[in-house]
């Protein structure tokens, strides 16, 4: 009887993560864009928050009445 157990356990265990777990709701397109994501990370082709905060500013600066 104990293996029967372990597997309802297991089985609980993965339906508890695949609920509370958004991966498995995400449409082909949004995991398309994850794995680009990912390769470029690992490529080293990311920017910093600070660099992406500096570009935002400098780009919307104007139209939010942000004198630099």
């Amino acid at each position: 009887m104990e293996p029967m157990l372990l597997k309802t356990e297991i089985d609980e265990c993965q339906l508890s993560i695949e609920r509370d777990d958004f991966y498995y709701q995400l449409t082909p397109d949004e995991l398309k864009s994850l794995a680009i994501a990912e390769e470029q990370s690992r490529l080293g082709l990311v920017m910093s928050s600070e660099e992406v905060r500096r570009e935002v500013r400098e780009r919307y600066a104007s139209k939010l009445g942000i004198r630099s």
